[in-house]
Parts: C-alpha cells; sequence; structure tokens
C-alpha cells in the first residue's frame, strides 16, 4: 500500500467517523416526537368560580395508574376569553408566579417573565408558557392533562 492510498484511506475513514458522530449527536439533541398522548379532563370548579378579570391559581388532584397526583395551574381572562396554564417555566422548569401588580408571571430560578397570555417578556426562556385545554360543559369547569 503506498502513502498516498494510506492517506486516502485515513482522510475518509475520519471524515465517516465525524459524519457518524454528528449523525448521533443531532439524534440524542433533537426533540423527540411527541406520541399523541391520551388527553384526560380533571374537574377544576363550578363556573362560577372562574375569574372575572385577571388570573387565578387552580389547585387541582387526580388518579392515574392507581396514585393520586397533585398540581396546580394558572387561569387566565383575557379578553373575553379563558386560557389555562401550565405553572411550569420553558427555560429550566421552575414553577412561575403570578405578579398581580405588573400583571405578569415571573419564574423565581432566572427571573423570566411572561405576560397575561404566556408570550415570553424577558430572561432566559424562549417559549411561552404551555397552554392546556379547558372546558367548561354543565356550569363546570374541566382542565385537559396529557397522561
Amino acid at each position: 500500500m503506498t502513502r498516498h492510498e494510506l492517506l486516502k484511506y485515513f482522510i475518509s475513514y475520519c471524515l465517516s467517523s465525524i459524519i457518524f458522530v454528528f449523525i448521533v449527536f443531532f439524534y440524542f439533541i433533537s426533540p423527540q416526537k411527541v406520541k399523541n398522548k391520551k388527553i384526560k379532563y380533571v374537574f377544576l370548579f363550578d363556573e362560577d368560580d372562574l375569574p372575572k378579570r385577571g388570573v387565578k391559581k387552580v389547585e387541582y388532584k387526580f388518579e392515574h395508574n392507581g396514585k393520586v397526583h397533585f398540581n396546580r395551574c394558572y387561569i387566565v381572562f383575557h379578553k373575553s376569553n379563558y386560557l389555562a396554564f401550565s405553572p411550569v417555566c420553558t427555560h429550566l422548569g421552575c414553577h412561575v408566579n403570578w405578579d398581580s401588580i405588573n400583571k405578569e408571571f415571573i419564574c423565581p430560578c432566572h427571573s423570566g417573565r411572561f405576560d397575561m397570555t404566556g408570550q415570553v417578556i424577558d430572561g432566559p426562556p424562549r417559549e411561552p408558557l404551555k397552554t392546556m385545554p379547558l372546558k367548561i360543559e354543565n356550569y363546570k369547569v374541566y382542565l385537559g392533562i396529557s397522561l
């Protein structure tokens, strides 16, 4: 084998290895496709208890696989519509709090700020707060949770 052939094999081996590493790297860091998760609607409260304006923090519980889970969400009345948001900051997963004076959600971990519609105002989060399905049936309010 000549030096030229050896160099050619070495370069092709290196390029193949680099391509393989990039493929594996991007496979593991790319967001995985979300499977179609089942949505279960959990009773929150009667329709009369919906906020007439602003934001209401709601704590709820539900049963899944024989275990009782406790969680919370925010119900927002904005421009004649009701929205439900997960309290989980999209930056690192801390729970946001509602600041009624400044009318914004604030993450205590890294000062991420979200407006009343869940959109990012400032800070490290790049994605808005996750909206959750909300429905009203027979004067009762239900929140859709992914299982």
